[in-house]
């Protein structure tokens, strides 16, 4: 067992020279139960606006006819299909357009899209396209230096050479087909050809080009978008919500891991998870679920195991046609809750509700079954500690996506939803006339979210944002209030 308290370095209790055994069992158990609790324990989510109601009981009506005059305003302006079904036709013309032309040389390459592309949670800008190259060839190599067969030097000169290749071949042939601006990056983690596709008919570009990131072997990303999708897919408000967070997200700058906060993908799983302990989503990686789905992990599957993960789950298509899970009945209170409504619970349950310093976020166990924070290897009580649903604690590369975000990273994010949960709360609970409620109609989501997080002539970001290595400032707090 490996703790982490504030200001300390990692404490294993099972090796402790003297915290051990009995010792261990009557001083620690005692002082921290959650940590050392052997039933697993459900974390079940309140009625999303059971607060606002117990402070309000007559004005119920109100609240909810407020919260569904803004999914009414908000809902096209997030999805507004036309203009997504142009981009979606734009990219695949560009995926098309660099397949024919990669194909020349490697006949059995693939191109998958991934990220907002692939889950349809784009916030309606013109955001790069990002595609994952597979070819079997490189491929084959990764597998012969994850087996210790080819040495580091020669993996990374074979994938150089591979990167180099393609690179050449869109730089010098894709002139006159309009690809421009190829850059090759072949020192990173994921190697990456960057550039940009001129006759892409792009519906969010005035001139129509498209700019792209195509990456090799980024399988994992592929897998982790899909996932994402299939959620949005069980029930519109879903995908709703994590549009509202995600929009949320970026006009408050807490949606970039390089600058000490929470990815987007990060609040994605976030929300799935908080649905989840609603009832609202179910567990699509639940092997129960699979197996009832007639879905069977087939490690031969390119699919169900990428990187040697465990990446299979069910499609909500099988889920659905075989009818083992079932949303809200109609009877219940969930049955027509506002995206709005779920917006104010979502804050409340990650302030209020989810021990965040004991437990961990996993959309993988669902609101079922909960995970310790101590399962990962360096878990601070000071910060959100959220698993991703493939690189789990338990396989070979465990991967926490809330270590970007430190203890003043949290506490910035806190207070950021404390203050856009107070402003949602005068939103939702005033009582206009008629004529008032024609004229206050929300035209824009940025209207719920607190007056300092709006950055002046940047719509939401901060010019220079992204810059590794520069923590989030220590928020200063006003010593009347600390000591009141």
């Amino acid at each position: 067992i490996s703790m982490t308290f504030p200001g300390q370095h990692n404490v294993n209790l099972d090796q402790h020279p003297i915290i051990s055994g009995s010792e261990l069992d009557c001083k620690w158990k005692n002082l921290f139960p959650s940590f050392f609790a052997k039933e697993q324990q459900t974390i079940a989510a309140p009625y999303p606006l059971d607060k606002l109601f117990e402070r309000n009981i007559q004005e119920s009506d109100v609240i909810l006819s407020n919260a569904i005059d803004c999914d009414q305003a908000l809902g096209p302006r997030l999805q507004n299909r036309q203009h997504f079904n142009n981009y979606q036709r734009s990219i695949d013309s560009l995926v098309s357009k660099l397949k024919n032309m990669i194909c020349r040389s490697y006949r059995d390459a693939s191109l998958h899209i991934y990220g907002s592309c692939l889950s349809d949670l784009a916030l309606g800008n013109s955001s790069d396209v990002d595609i994952s190259l597979h070819l079997p060839e490189a491929l084959q190599a990764k597998k012969n230096f994850a087996k210790g067969t080819l040495p580091a030097a020669s993996y990374e000169k074979i994938m150089k050479n591979h990167v180099w290749k393609i690179g050449r071949k869109i730089s010098d042939h894709g002139g006159r087909s309009g690809f421009v601006d190829i850059e090759v990056i072949t020192r990173a983690r994921v190697p990456v050809i960057k550039g940009k596709y001129l006759y892409a008919n792009n519906p969010y570009t005035p001139d129509g080009a498209i700019n792209f990131d195509l990456c090799f072997l980024n399988d994992i990303a592929v897998v982790n978008s899909s996932l994402l999708r299939e959620y949005s897919l069980v029930d519109p408000r879903a995908k709703l919500l994590m549009l509202f967070v995600k929009a949320w997200a970026r006009d408050g700058e807490v949606n970039s891991a390089a600058d000490n906060s929470l990815s987007s993908y990060t609040w994605m799983n976030m929300v799935i998870f908080y649905l989840q302990c609603l009832d609202m989503l179910p567990n699509l990686q639940d092997p129960t679920l699979m197996s009832q789905s007639g879905v069977i992990p087939n490690p031969m599957n390119p699919f169900h195991c990428v990187d040697g993960l465990s990446t299979a789950f069910a499609t909500w298509e099988q889920v659905r046609c075989e009818g083992h899970w079932r949303p809200p009945s109609e009877t219940s209170p969930l049955k027509d809750v506002p995206v709005t409504g779920l917006l104010y619970g979502f804050f409340d349950f990650y302030l209020n509700v989810f021990p965040h310093s004991s437990m961990a976020v996993s959309m993988r166990l669902g609101g079922k079954s909960t995970m310790l924070k101590t399962e990962f290897e360096n878990p601070r009580f000071t910060r959100l500690c959220v698993e991703d649903p493939f690189e789990t604690f338990d396989s070979h590369c465990p991967h926490d996506l809330g270590s970007p975000c430190g203890e003043f990273g949290w506490e910035s994010i806190q207070n950021l939803m404390i203050k856009t949960q107070t402003n949602l709360d005068k939103f939702l609970c005033r009582s206009p006339t008629k004529k008032q409620r024609q004229v206050h109609v929300i035209s824009d989501i940025s209207q719920f979210w607190p007056s300092e997080i709006h950055i002046n002539g940047t719509n939401g970001r901060n010019p220079q944002r992204g810059q590794r290595g520069k923590a989030r400032p220590r928020p200063q707090h006003n010593k009347k209030k600390q000591h009141g």
